[in-house]
C-alpha cells in the first residue's frame, strides 16, 4: 500500500517496513509505496534523510523531475520551489 507521511512543526523519524530509515524535515511531505519489485517514495515537498537498508529491491527517492536510485547508502533529498537537492552522505 501507500502511506502519506507528514512532518508539521518538528522533525520526523520514520522506520519503513524494509528496515530502512527516513528523516522528514519540518514542513514535509512524502509518500512512501513499498511493492515486490522496488521501494519508492516521492517527496512532495521537505526535505528528506535517508538510510537505505541494503535488499535487492531498488530504493527510489522522486522529488520534482529527479529521482535518485540508491541498493543501500546515505542522502538527503531536498524539494523546494521546484529545484531539487540530493547529498550523499
Amino acid at each position: 500500500g501507500t502511506v502519506t507521511y507528514a512532518a508539521a512543526g518538528a522533525a520526523r523519524e520514520v522506520e519503513l517496513p524494509d528496515g530502512s530509515r527516513m528523516v522528514l524535515a519540518p514542513e514535509t511531505i512524502a509518500v512512501v509505496a513499498f511493492t515486490s519489485g522496488e521501494r519508492r517514495i516521492t517527496l512532495e515537498r521537505g526535505r528528506g534523510h535517508f538510510t537505505v537498508a541494503h535488499e535487492a529491491r531498488p530504493f527510489r527517492v522522486a522529488a520534482g523531475e529527479a529521482e535518485v536510485l540508491a541498493l543501500g547508502t546515505v542522502f538527503e533529498v531536498s524539494f523546494a520551489a521546484g529545484q531539487t537537492r540530493v547529498a550523499l552522505i
